[in-house]
Parts: structure tokens; sequence; C-alpha cells
């Protein structure tokens, strides 16, 4: 974010109000320029606003985000919002004025919101904000703080926090692998089975507007065999730990038919070839928006064979793979604030 703070200027009491109401029509402000550099005026009476949030939220649009630093005011200041295509605003008519009018911040909520809808596709935009309040007759302003957005198209992959498999037999064994560079799954006629699990850490997670894509990729280096096989990659919805005993993983994953450990009834289902290499890919989009959209618990990944006939044994690289274009990756294709360089 940046939040730089220019000189509060306050409209003096002695212009007409013919003029004022001029102005306003205008939806312009009194003053003109404005400073950049200095601190604003503590002894401001209009409220500033502490935090301006600006991204794309789709090809087309751009949400804002305001807030106050003093919650539960039962009145907040209004806020006058600009656009500019080259640079921060540096004052109220240096742009095009997109939103001037009262801040409404619904109970429980940090952030007062706007979409500014008349934005081109594949553009940078950078946003100043204004709080104001009338006073005595007097108009005050505060501001401006300012934010930049794209609608641009990013795309980011996610390497996973942790990967790894679990290895059941009936005799009876029982172990999780996180230590080598390759990822199995196998089944054997309910003697052997093998399980695919991942994490992805997402509390870095830049401001997602629309998201176009989000796919779970992994590499396929090998298989044994006699048939294809299909196989789903499920959002997790339990909680459990690679250090928890085994055979309870193990019960989790198999009870009731799959579909408690995790959304195994809505999981994406790929088909694929036996003897075949090269990448593969589950649309992972229902799981990324229960996690970042409706705030779902994050427990990961789980990837399982659902051709359990017959035997056979399907193998990819894990993270610790030297390749890495060939480790699992989450991939996701989005509308909003690109990550930082160490979030990926």
């Amino acid at each position: 974010m940046t939040n730089k703070h220019p000189k509060t200027i306050r409209i003096l009491w002695f212009i007409p109000l013919a003029l004022i109401t001029l102005l306003f029509g205008c939806d312009l402000f009194l003053a003109s320029e404005k400073p950049r550099d200095n601190p604003l005026d503590p002894s401001n009476p209009t409220s500033a606003v502490s935090e301006l949030k600006a991204y794309g939220f789709s090809a087309n649009s751009v949400k804002l985000q305001w807030k106050f630093e003093s919650a539960g005011e039962s009145e907040y200041p209004s806020v006058m919002i600009v656009r500019n295509s080259v640079q921060e605003p540096t004052s109220t008519n240096d742009g095009t004025l997109v939103y001037s009018g009262p801040t409404t911040i619904a109970e429980g909520d940090e952030y007062a919101e706007y979409t500014d809808d008349e934005v081109a596709e594949e553009s940078d935009y950078y946003y100043g904000i204004w709080a104001y309040t009338e006073q005595d007759g007097t108009i005050y302003y505060n501001g401006p703080i300012s934010d930049t957005a794209t609608t641009t198209l990013n795309e980011v992959e996610l390497s996973p926090t942790w990967d790894g498999y679990l290895w059941w037999d009936s005799m009876p064994t029982c172990w999780i692998d996180d230590t080598m560079s390759e990822l199995h799954l196998w089944w054997d006629d309910t003697v052997t089975e093998e399980y695919i699990l991942l994490a992805f850490d997402f509390e870095n997670t830049p401001d997602f507007g629309q998201l176009s894509e989000a796919g779970l990729r992994l590499y396929k280096y090998g298989d044994s065999g006699i048939s294809d096989w299909q196989v789903s990659a499920a959002r997790i919805t339990q909680e459990w730990d690679p250090g928890d005993d085994p055979y309870n993983i193990h019960d989790k994953i198999v009870f009731n038919g799959f579909q408690d450990f995790s959304d195994d009834a809505d999981a994406p289902v790929i088909d694929i070839t036996l003897g075949s290499t090269g990448y593969y890919y589950w649309d992972m989009s229902d799981a990324i928006t229960a996690w970042l959209v409706e705030g779902e618990p994050n427990y990961g990944i789980l990837v399982r064979s659902r051709t359990n006939d017959m035997m056979g044994a399907y193998d990819f690289y894990a993270s610790e793979h030297g390749t890495d274009s060939e480790q699992p990756k989450l991939i996701l294709k989005y509308y909003g604030d690109s990550p930082d360089e160490g979030n990926n």
C-alpha cells in the first residue's frame, strides 16, 4: 500500500455559499493542488482515512475498500475517490472522480466498499481518497492516501508447504513418507493402498478479485498395472497433521466410503492413461473459493485413485524433485494484487 499524507487544506469560511454549491455540483472541491510530502494535520476536525485498498476485481472493474482508525463512530466522514491512469492523484481534480458521498460501514465490518466498473481491461490505475466533513458552513477535508490497482490477469504458481504420501497394507503396516522425491498412488484390491497428501499456505494471499482459474498440477513420470485410472483431487475437510498416527489418518481417509475426510463427492476427477508421462491438472476452483472466499479451513488436498478394482501404481514427482517445473504446483489465475516475491 502507498500511503502518502499531504497537508490538509481548510476551505475558507468567507467563500460565498453560492460558489461552494456550484463547485460541488461539478463534483470538485475548492482547493486545487495539494502538496504530497507533509503529514496529515492532527488538528483537522475531519478524520483521515487510515487505509485504502484498491485491487482488480475483474477485467473491467476495480474494488476499493477504505476504513478509518476510530471504529464505531456514529457517522463516518464522507469521501471523494479520484482515479488517475498515469500517477497518484495529487488533487481532487487530478483525474476522474469515481465516487463522492457518504461512508457506510456495516456493523461487524472494518471497511466500506465501492466498485469502479468503468475501467479498461489490462490496465494499471492509481486511486486517491479524501475524507471531508462540513462544520458551521465550512468544509474540511483530509487526505489523500493512495493505492494502485491493475485489471491485468495475474498468474502465480504456489509450491506446497508440505507434500507426501500415506502407505498402508493389510499386514498391517502404515506410514507417511514426506522425504522422497516421489509421490505414489497404489491400489491392490485393498491389500495395499497409497494416497497423496498436499498442503498449501495462503497466509500471505493477495487481495483476490475474480478467480479465473485454479488448478493442481502434478507431473507423472511412471506407472505399473493393467488399466487406465481415474484420479481425483479433493479438498480435505478434517483437521490432521503429518505427525498424527498414520493408521488414524488412513482410517479417516477411507471412512464412510471416502466421504468424511475430504470433499470427495465434489472432487474433480480426471482420466490418466496407463503408460503416459507428463503434466496432469485438476480444477481446484471450488476448493480455492471455499478457502479464500467462504472462509473454510484450509487442511490441504487429498489425491487418490478412484479405479479400485485392479492392481496398479501411478508415480508423480514431489517437491523434493530436482526440477522445479516438474514439482507439484497450485496454479492460480486471477484479478487482484500480485503477491510479493517471497510468498510463492
